[in-house]
Order: structure tokens, then C-alpha cells, then sequence
């Protein structure tokens, strides 16, 4: 069974009413804006120069866990999505996160969910050895690189003299980044091996 050829004025009207969704206060909002979007307004990202680019969901339901990517390396994690259902915890996870305050109403939480969900590259499970990849692949692209001849030992030698002087602990308190940025991973120059 086929279905019923539509007129261009009635492919015109669900056009329209498909543009346009009911936000939690009813006001009318352009439902053709792109998730990434659509969510780096609602989070207010937009106050620390920041936008979503894409999400990974690791999981369904409430018991997945997601995490948004944002420019910049940044990212927002929320493991298990379930435990930021209630506007408030949202609002604050997003605040010790990136650093941004925003009020969030019940319904823009059940709205951040599908935006979540249709933007997510979604993923059946995350387990432990792929968390750790995960991990060491985002210390990896952190952290800075310095190329040396690992087969001369003088070479070693003056790089580990600097990996001594480096506290990437402290640089990260100070600067409100990652451990990793204030890394030093030394590369080898003939296998580029880190």
C-alpha cells in the first residue's frame, strides 16, 4: 500500500508546521536548527566562546553514558546520562564542567535528551578497555610532543632532564585545563612513536 500523494499546498503547510516545535515556555523555535546548535544555545556555550560539535553515546537509556564534544578539545561528560534528568543537576554538571550558568527548565532537560540522542554517534557499550584507549587517545592529542632520537642517548638523556622541570598538575590548576595539556610526551623522530 502506497501513501497518498500529497497537493504542494498541503506539502507546503507540513513543511511548515516541521519547522517549528513548541519550546518549554511555548514560545515558537525553529525546529530545522541543527542539534549541535540548538544545544550550544541551551547550554549558553556561547558565553565561553564554545560550541557543540557532535556527541558520543555509549549505551540506551538512562544508563548510557554521553559525552558532547565541544571546539576547542573540550567536552562535557555525563556518566550515566540518567543521573542529569532533573534541571538543576544539569544546570549545575554544566557549570563545574565548561564553566557556564544557565536556568533550566524541566522540559528544556527532556528537550537536551533528543537533541542529545539525534546528534549522538551512538555506540552499543563502552567497556573498561575501550574507556582506557579512549582515555590514553585524548591524553595523546592533549598533550604537547617533543620529537627526539630515542637511540641517542644524549638526546634522552636532555629530554628527561625537561620532563623533570615540567608539573602538569600545577599548570592545569592554574590554567583550569587538563593534566594533559601540561603534559610532555617525547616522540621518537625515526617511528614516531610516543
Amino acid at each position: 500500500m502506497s501513501a497518498p500523494s500529497l497537493t504542494s499546498e498541503e506539502r507546503a503547510a507540513l513543511r511548515a508546521e516541521l519547522a517549528t516545535h513548541r519550546n518549554g515556555d511555548g514560545d515558537l523555535q525553529a525546529a530545522a536548527q541543527e542539534p549541535a546548535d540548538e544545544l550550544t544555545a541551551l547550554f549558553g556555550l556561547e558565553m565561553i566562546g564554545a560550541r557543540v560539535t557532535g556527541a558520543t553515546m555509549y549505551g540506551r537509556g538512562s544508563n548510557a553514558d554521553v559525552r558532547i564534544h565541544l571546539t576547542g578539545d573540550r567536552r562535557i561528560d555525563l556518566n550515566p546520562i540518567g543521573k542529569y534528568t532533573a534541571a538543576s543537576k544539569l544546570a549545575n554538571e554544566l557549570a563545574l564542567q565548561v564553566g557556564v550558568a544557565v536556568a533550566l527548565k524541566a522540559p528544556q532537560v527532556v528537550r537536551f535528551s533528543a537533541l542529545v540522542n539525534r546528534l549522538a554517534d551512538h555506540r552499543d557499550t563502552l567497556t573498561e578497555e575501550n574507556r582506557a584507549a579512549d582515555w590514553g587517545i585524548s591524553y595523546l592529542q592533549a598533550a604537547q610532543s617533543l620529537t627526539i632520537t630515542m637511540s641517542d642517548q644524549r638526546e634522552r638523556w636532555a629530554a628527561f632532564q625537561r620532563l623533570e622541570h615540567i608539573d602538569p598538575v600545577s599548570c592545569a590548576r592554574a590554567d583550569g585545563t587538563s593534566i594533559a595539556v601540561g603534559s610532555l610526551v617525547l616522540e621518537d623522530a625515526r617511528t614516531s612513536v610516543r
